[in-house]
């Protein structure tokens, strides 16, 4: 059962997490633009009007933009943040209602998860994008931790690029083996296990 954040809000009293999660080019940040979209336009007819921020961290400069910007071109205005400690700092300072993250294994997983817990205990909507393995299958540190504390997990999946069928493991295409390269299509792609063990 899909569960749009709108949704979630109507369902839990107070704080909660919501993880979207998968290899990439899974759609995982169409899928959240999408349900801060939502809130948008909630808020035409609410007077519980929700204010929303989306982080984007500087590590990730596919885009020399503030906007977050899917694989599929959807966009939303952005803080271009290089750490927790910013992040934290900014929402204590502004106070928002909807703490939204974009591609957070770019952070210290562990660092930000403590964060989000005491975020979510204030009382405030948690919405985020992780990748949940690395280009050599490993979960990020901190990403098994996250989907254990976290309400909702949704774990979305991209065609196979091999064999057509349902993917689950980003595949590198360089021989690099720095734990993080950003990059897109040119550097990496989908596989699902089966076509990822073809290729080892």
């Amino acid at each position: 059962m899909q569960i749009s954040l709108d949704g979630a809000i109507e369902m839990y009293r107070g704080g909660f997490i919501y993880v979207i999660t998968g290899s990439m080019f899974a759609g995982k940040t169409g899928k959240l633009i999408r349900n801060l979209r939502r809130i948008e336009i909630r808020n035409e007819f609410s007077e519980d009007k929700k204010k929303i921020v989306l982080f984007k961290p500087q590590k990730d400069d596919r885009h020399k933009t503030s906007e977050v910007i899917s694989h599929n071109d959807y966009k939303f205005e952005a803080e271009v943040v290089p750490d927790v400690e910013t992040i934290a700092a900014w929402v204590s300072k502004n106070k928002p209602d909807i703490v939204a993250i974009d591609e957070a294994q770019f952070f210290k997983v562990p660092k930000l998860l403590t964060l989000l817990i005491e975020l979510a205990n204030q009382g405030k909507v948690i919405i985020l994008t992780v990748l949940d393995q690395d280009f050599a299958c490993r979960p990020f540190e901190g990403v098994p931790e996250l989907l254990a504390e976290a309400e909702i997990v949704e774990k979305l999946h991209p065609i196979c690029v091999g064999c057509g069928k349902r993917a689950s493991r980003t595949f590198r295409l360089s021989d690099s083996k720095e734990l993080i390269q950003v990059g897109g299509k040119e550097d990496y792609t989908a596989l699902c296990r089966a076509c990822r063990n073809d290729r080892s």
